[in-house]
């Protein structure tokens, strides 16, 4: 079993490895500092164990610039937290602010709407009013369709992932993918997160993934998967894509502020490299692609 478990963890992260950041853009704004020093810093992110391709450069640069105390995580396929993750996404806001932290929190936009009946109105004011950049990042992601005869005469249903930006421009990316390939596309499902877009795929049964076709990381655990397990019917599809991503800072100073500046401008991806972890990012991303490839692989019935 644990070898199983090993072997797609490393197929996983050379699918990861062998993707490109094709180019990086950011777009500050101007936001209030705080004039009190901050009681340490918290950094409030989807994953650091279980990040998405075009996600790694800021984690990157963020862990690398700064120490922070803690390092909430909202969304994981594997462990806790459990729940919405709205829900956690606010929990965690909530006791770094009261905690006295300066946040630093990686949020999507669609997502922030959805905060404003689950924080209390101080908070929300805040955070609408400190959006600090903008990072719009084009890569390569790695996506599927099932194989035309694997699938037979079935049509397929698109599993996205609901409040994001990305997930509906993929959704009708491979919609015209399909049709060209003549597979129909049935439905669109939206589901609040990795997590029950992973369980929904599982329920299909153990080929679930030929009829229930995510659009999110999921694609590219099953690719993985297809690969180290000698799955049928996975033709994997690399889309260069352009996503965006929101960073919204609560109590910090000017300096702070200054230094998370320069840190992105310093670190701002040219010349379409190969994907890079950094080193201080690697343990927690080593430790999440066995978890969640474990998960993935227990959940679809591959381990006994």
């Amino acid at each position: 079993m644990n070898d199983t478990i090993e072997e797609c963890s490393s197929t996983l992260k050379r699918l990861y490895l062998k993707s490109r950041i094709i180019s990086e853009n950011i777009k500050f704004y101007d936001v209030e500092p705080s004039l009190k020093k901050p009681n340490g810093l918290s950094l409030v992110l989807k994953s650091i164990h279980e990040p998405s391709i075009d996600e790694i450069p800021i984690y990157n640069t963020l862990v690398d610039s700064f120490n922070f105390d803690e390092i909430y995580e909202y969304e994981r396929v594997a462990e806790i937290p459990k729940g919405d993750r709205s829900d956690n996404l606010s929990m965690f806001i909530i006791d770094s602010y009261y905690k006295g932290r300066g946040i630093i929190a990686i949020i999507p936009s669609l997502l922030v709407i959805g905060l404003t009946s689950k924080l209390p109105d101080n908070i929300i004011d805040e955070l609408e009013n400190n959006l600090m950049a903008e990072v719009s990042i084009i890569s390569e992601n790695i996506l599927y369709l099932p194989d035309r005869g694997s699938l037979g005469s079935n049509s397929i249903e698109i599993v996205a992932k609901s409040n994001s930006e990305s997930s509906y421009e993929r959704v009708e990316w491979l919609k015209n993918e399909a049709e060209k390939e003549g597979i129909k596309v049935e439905s669109v499902k939206f589901l609040p997160d990795n997590k029950s877009i992973m369980d929904y795929i599982a329920s299909g049964g153990i080929k679930g993934y030929l009829k229930r076709v995510p659009v999110t990381k999921i694609a590219t655990m099953i690719v993985a998967a297809s690969q180290c397990l000698d799955l049928e019917g996975v033709n994997d599809i690399v889309r260069k894509e352009e996503s965006k991503h929101t960073i919204y800072t609560l109590g910090l100073t000017n300096d702070l502020l200054n230094e998370l500046k320069s840190s992105l401008i310093k670190n701002k991806i040219e010349g379409a490299p190969l994907l890079k972890v950094s080193s201080n990012i690697e343990p927690f991303f080593n430790k999440g692609l066995i978890e969640s490839m474990g998960e993935f692989l227990r959940r679809f019935g591959y381990l006994a």
